[in-house]
């Protein structure tokens, strides 16, 4: 099977929808829109094969009602141990490198609530564009992200590493409360200002953990899976996070769309509370999962 580092882009409807990494000459699935809609079948393109970024990490694209005009961002490195980032602002159709900080030797997360406001990070720290990703600023050099979400262009979350930061002026990242047993933390998604669901590694264990107050953090849940690589929230109590299965017998998802049994007395968003794959996987049964606290 050929396979590509490149960039690839597809636009769906009005959702423009950026890939990086390896790409695998596979078959998109076709997708309906509602009963008795026409068939719409998403096709990929190679828009770019960026020299300066050989090792792709993270893409994100600000919102934006035209896909054609949408900025984006993406971040890796050049193969080398000298981190890159490619910028966009016509949807992915091409693309021109970025400025960086110097000594910045790898990117592995980046979030751009705005076509104007990106933040990005890596060992070498958190940065901010504030100009659509052409040049970027040290905000914390000593935190070194993984994963960052941002719910708008001030208030952001970040992780990496068994650590967790926030931002609440786009200025500041304070150190927030990690549960008990915390190893790594490699992705995370905000839904709101304060509702937040990671994965990583918990007391050596696949753990889901959350939080309710953009501050204090818990642990959410231990399915049996081997490792959780990816989430993503589309509201505080409907999550989506995939990784590979007990055994490595392959990509194990796990959707929850249940709120939580005993609300909190907190202000804020319910977290999800019960973790399982769709109905429609086809990678084995689930299994029970690992007892956890409640919150």
């Amino acid at each position: 099977m050929h396979r590509l580092k490149t960039i690839t882009v597809t636009a769906l409807s009005t959702v423009l929808v950026v890939a990086l990494g390896v790409l695998v000459g596979s078959q998109v699935s076709s997708l309906r829109s509602g009963a008795g809609a026409t068939t719409v079948v998403p096709t990929w393109q190679t828009s770019a094969g960026y020299t300066p970024l050989t090792n792709v990490s993270a893409v994100s694209c600000a919102p934006n009602s035209s896909p054609s005009s949408a900025t984006c961002v993406a971040v890796g490195d050049d193969g080398g141990h000298v981190a890159s980032a490619i910028v966009s602002q016509n949807g992915g159709a091409t693309w021109s490198e970025s400025t960086l900080p110097s000594g910045v030797t790898t990117l592995s997360a980046v979030s751009c609530p705005s076509s104007a406001i990106c933040y990005a990070g890596g060992s070498s720290g958190i940065f901010k564009s504030s100009n659509g990703g052409a040049s970027w600023t040290v905000q914390d050099s000593s935190f070194p992200a993984q994963s960052i979400s941002c719910f708008t262009i001030d208030e952001c979350t970040a992780v990496g590493g068994s650590e967790i930061a926030g931002t609440s002026n786009g200025l500041s990242w304070l150190p927030q409360v990690a549960p008990s047993g915390l190893n790594s933390l490699g992705s995370v998604s905000c839904a709101t200002s304060s509702t937040c669901v990671a994965v990583g590694v918990g007391n050596s264990a696949a753990s889901i953990v959350g939080t309710q107050d953009g501050d204090h953090w818990t642990t959410l849940d231990q399915p049996f899976v081997s490792s959780l690589t990816s989430i993503s929230c589309s509201k505080p109590t409907t999550c989506v996070t995939v990784g590979v299965a007990e055994g490595g017998g392959g990509t194990q998802s796990l959707a929850q769309a249940r709120p939580p049994v005993s609300p909190s007395a907190r202000t804020s968003a319910p977290l999800p509370t019960s973790w399982a794959p769709p109905t429609t996987a086809r990678h084995g049964p689930h299994r029970a999962h690992r007892a956890t606290p409640s919150m």
